[in-house]
């Protein structure tokens, strides 16, 4: 048995599925949504503090 090879083989299966790219995207878009909220909840916070001085 070759590991390698069957590694390799799946490997180039969810390559030519689209399974990797759909994946990378997938979190891509989660990672971007959540810095956005980040952001936009450290404006908030930001505006809070600069209505109490």
């Amino acid at each position: 048995m070759d590991l390698n090879k069957i590694m390799n083989d799946a490997l180039a299966e969810l390559e030519e599925s689209g399974f990797v790219e759909e994946t990378v995207k997938k979190q891509l878009e989660e990672t971007i949504k959540r810095v956005v909220n980040e952001v936009l909840e450290i404006g908030v916070i930001l505006v809070k503090r600069l209505k109490n001085i």
